[in-house]
């Protein structure tokens, strides 16, 4: 196999390992990585790998998911010493195996190999011309690649302290924007890990001095950390004190992708009732995202609950949502029953009056009256009640 392998064919010693049974198969690639780490080894650390030192650490990495947990260890240390024990950003682009491949494959059993080369790095003092080492882009997604608490959290230390370094900050973010929500040919990092940072990751958002590639990469890690956890985050930048309309809408429409049909409840009503929605807003940033989602049963339950929120912004988005639904069969509306609930609310003289939005050069014949909730919710039970009307000749 080890000879095979340095004739590149690879394809061909995988393909006899498919063929044994496990518990050979097993014995093989434990004293065939022992012998592929002798090939691998880089004795200087800042010596380039040559071809044949890059192909047998590509081999280790395939071997991998062949071998028992012993030997994923094993296999794992080896892949950690060859990328980390030397200058990881010229041997992190070195083969068919890229370090990102690597760290993503062994995750934490990285994180204290490569934490000790970054502050190595860090700690490095300026030279005479006061310039600093620069930690570099494929360190910083190995840090965030590995998953490890530990590592994002020193990684968020670069954010706030970047040693004079301006790029340094959008850098780290992008980093653990590409391991958790857009690594290529990988698996994104569950984001579950990201929890701890989430106030951090609030406040990138709301720093106007920051990039905008950098506030919308915060605001996608935030989406990274799933229901239900990811929605305090979205309800808290719908109601954050500002003139910044694009907050309100930005955690909106993430906050319905992120905590699905478990936010919508507490998304829909952290929208402050003190604004005059126009209809055309509530329908793209919140109706519209609703209904994308899969589960419509679901979606038309929550709707149901919406009707008897104490927010006007809650009920009528219930009212619309079900009537976009009671045309769906998998929705399983129960017509009659919202119905009744609307003609209890017809008495409701809450006004909405930019509920057509601006209708300055619209011509006299054609502008709407701005309904009140009594009205929209008579005007629902209407549609409804059409749609529930059997088809005449069936």
């Amino acid at each position: 196999a080890q000879i095979l392998i340095e004739l590149e064919q690879f394809g061909d010693v995988k393909a006899a390992l498919d063929e044994m049974d496990e518990g050979n198969r097993h014995k093989v690639i434990a004293g065939l990585a022992t012998r592929l780490w002798e090939t691998a080894r880089i004795n200087e650390a800042m010596a380039v790998p040559s071809s044949r030192q890059s192909n047998a650490k590509d081999s280790l990495f395939y071997l991998f998911d062949m071998a028992d947990s012993a030997t994923q260890l094993k296999i794992g240390d080896y892949l950690v010493e060859w990328f980390v024990g030397g200058h990881y950003e010229g041997r992190a682009t070195a083969g068919r195996v890229s370090g990102a491949m690597a760290i993503r494959k062994v995750g934490t059993q990285a994180a204290g190999r490569l934490l000790s080369k970054a502050k190595g790095i860090v700690a490095t003092p300026p030279d005479e011309k006061g310039r600093r080492t620069q930690v570099g882009d494929q360190l910083l997604k190995a840090l965030a690649l590995c998953g490890s608490p530990e590592a994002l959290e020193f990684m968020m230390t670069l954010v706030k302290t970047p040693r004079g370094d301006t790029t340094l900050p959008k850098r780290v973010i992008g980093a653990m924007h590409f391991a958790y929500v857009e690594p290529l040919g990988m698996e994104p990092v569950a984001g579950k890990s990201l929890l701890s940072l989430s106030k951090e990751l609030e406040a990138i958002f709301y720093d106007e001095g920051a990039s905008a590639t950098m506030r919308n990469d915060s605001v996608a890690l935030l989406a990274a950390i799933g229901a239900p956890e990811c929605i305090p985050s979205f309800t808290r930048m719908i109601s954050y004190p500002s003139d910044q309309e694009r907050y309100r809408w930005m955690g909106t429409q993430q906050g319905v992708r992120c905590g699905g049909t478990q936010g919508i409840q507490a998304i829909t009503e952290a929208l402050p009732p003190t604004v005059n929605y126009q209809r055309g807003m509530l329908s793209k940033y919140l109706w519209d995202e609703i209904l994308e989602l899969e589960d419509k049963k679901q979606i038309a339950i929550a709707a149901t609950s919406l009707l008897q929120s104490k927010s006007w912004v809650a009920r009528a988005s219930g009212m619309e949502l079900l009537l976009s639904l009671a045309s769906i069969p998998s929705a399983s509306v129960d017509v009659a029953g919202t119905i009744e609930i609307l003609r209890g609310m017809q008495g409701d003289s809450q006004g909405l009056s930019n509920w057509w939005g601006p209708q300055k050069d619209v011509p006299k014949a054609d502008k709407k009256k701005n309904p009140t909730m009594g009205e929209l919710a008579s005007n629902v039970a209407k549609s409804l009640e059409a749609l529930a009307l059997p088809v005449e000749g069936k």
